[in-house]
């Protein structure tokens, strides 16, 4: 599979699918390396949904996107371990991250261009799960998302993971 502009754009396309989802639930998207796209994902909760990192036939995921229910955009300790656990098998792999708000949609790629050691992985799990905490006890503060994302995106920089983000008219 080539993932250059042409894999961006059906990033892109999905990434206006999932955005369009109702905001009651996480849903999720998986490509895999033969570029077979899953069906959208969801276990209908608000926080969650379990992603079938390698399918028979199809082999591994190179892109998973997902939705926020919240205006969180940044990544979760499980966004994180996911993109280290592709980027295990290939690299580049891509993380979206998906937001939708009154009339556009945001979408958040992290893109591994290299394979993540687990000490390095390690140490951004560490680092980022106060964060977790933080929003598990009391809930989406932007102040607080907003420090999130400058550290996490300085710590996942110096590992060579890019950080694009996109936003979306809604139609």
């Amino acid at each position: 599979m080539i993932i250059g502009g042409d894999f961006k754009v059906k990033l892109f396309s999905l990434a206006k699918k999932l955005g369009g989802m109702p905001r009651d639930a996480e849903y999720a998207i998986v490509v895999y390396e033969d570029g077979h796209i899953s069906p959208i994902i969801s276990q209908k909760m608000f926080s969650g949904a379990m992603i079938p990192f390698s399918v028979a036939g199809h082999g591994v995921a190179v892109a998973v996107l997902h939705t926020h229910p919240v205006p969180r955009t940044a990544p979760s300790l499980t966004d994180l371990n996911i993109l280290f656990n592709m980027a295990i098998y290939n690299v580049p792999v891509y993380l979206g991250t998906i937001h939708r708000g009154e009339d556009e949609i945001t979408l958040t790629l992290y893109i591994a261009r290299r394979p993540i050691n687990p000490e390095e992985a390690r140490k951004v799990l560490r680092e980022s799960y106060i964060y977790e905490l933080l929003n598990v006890r009391e809930g989406f503060k932007k102040a607080v998302s907003d420090k999130q994302i400058y550290e996490q995106h300085k710590m996942l920089q110096k590992l060579n993971i890019s950080i694009e983000r996109y936003r979306f008219k809604m139609k």
